[in-house]
């Protein structure tokens, strides 16, 4: 899925938490593996966030989209959905996160996405292991 997105310009509408100035973004497939690639601010070459689709390494892991973000993402077929993780590396790579509370959803058509935060009671967090099975903290 990343590597439909590559090298086309994607509007985030400032919702990257924390990036909230930073509208546009390019998503660049690493060459030496191509489950990750760079989601890099056109407007700040300095911010850059590492990126994954978190169904690569969560079979499990879903969520519903809200009809508002449905409509603001001109969503029409669940088919021109991709969802991104941020990744956080950790000295050990295989301890490294994913961000599962907090997904990147884009529409893979218009090239609209937006970073979504889950209900609390979806049992996600922002640090899920990146090797190993999620633990829902809702105990399902």
């Amino acid at each position: 899925m990343i590597t439909m997105l590559h090298d086309v310009t994607i509007q985030l509408q400032g919702s990257i938490l924390g990036f909230e100035a930073h509208n546009e973004y390019r998503i660049d497939v690493i060459e030496e593996n191509d489950q990750f690639a760079n989601l890099q601010s056109i407007e700040d070459p300095n911010i850059s966030f590492l990126v994954t689709s978190p169904f690569s390494f969560h079979e499990q892991y879903v969520f519903e989209l809200e009809e508002s973000i449905k409509s603001t993402l001109q969503v029409e077929s669940q088919e021109e959905v991709a969802v991104l993780a941020i990744v956080t590396i950790h000295e050990k790579f295989m301890e490294s996160t994913m961000n599962l509370l907090a997904p990147i959803v884009i529409n893979t058509k218009s090239l609209i996405g937006r970073q979504i935060v889950l209900p609390p009671d979806s049992g996600y967090k922002t640090s899920e292991p990146l090797f190993a099975p999620i633990s829902k903290e809702s105990g399902e």
